[in-house]
């Protein structure tokens, strides 16, 4: 009896030590839209819609590297071309996440994640443009158009939200304590 509990306690004692988590939060940046610049010939808009984490480090040791990858139905995303990590703390004086940036024990990172995959159809774009009275023609701007929150967007629009659910997004995280793997966390995105 008493060797099944030591090696829980074991088991319970190693899985602390390497504890990072991915928090998602729900996020009340602006959400924009784009004309499609990758493929103009195309009927759709990016629609730019904000990630928020929370990277917390109960681990044993100091993260002194993470890699950030997001997928879209089993495909990987580029960094800076697909999606883009911020700070949180730093956003807007828009710098870029450096990926050598350290979470100390017991600390937390708070990242957004701006990304440039997600299209709707261009008479899709228009309704939302007309719900919230925006007079932009986004086939003649170069700039993204900021629409409303995030955290108002969702509720506003569930039939967008439910159809961008539908795709398989994730997230995977990987932490590094001089140079060696010490956690990987994988979270499927749910917008």
């Amino acid at each position: 009896m008493r060797y099944p509990i030591i090696a829980f306690m074991i088991l319970f004692s190693c899985q602390n030590k390497n504890n990072i988590t991915l928090k998602p939060v729900v996020s009340n940046e602006s959400v924009f839209m784009k004309a499609n610049y990758r493929h103009p010939e195309k009927d759709s808009i990016i629609l730019d819609l904000p990630l928020e984490y929370k990277i917390i480090n109960n681990s044993s040791k100091e993260i002194d590297n993470s890699d950030i990858l997001i997928t879209h139905n089993g495909h990987s995303l580029s960094y800076l071309d697909d999606f883009i990590v911020f700070d949180k703390n730093q956003y807007y004086s828009n710098n870029f996440l450096e990926t050598k940036k350290k979470i100390k024990q017991k600390e937390q990172l708070h990242i957004i994640i701006r990304e440039n995959y997600i299209y709707i159809s261009k008479k899709e774009a228009y309704q939302i443009l007309k719900k919230y009275n925006i007079d932009q023609n986004l086939l003649k701007t170069t700039k993204a158009v900021k629409i409303v929150n995030f955290n108002k967007f969702i509720i506003e629009n569930p039939e967008i939200m439910n159809e961008i659910n539908k795709s398989n997004d994730s997230i995977l995280l990987s932490n590094f304590n001089k140079g060696t793997l010490i956690f990987i966390n994988r979270k499927k995105i749910n917008w």
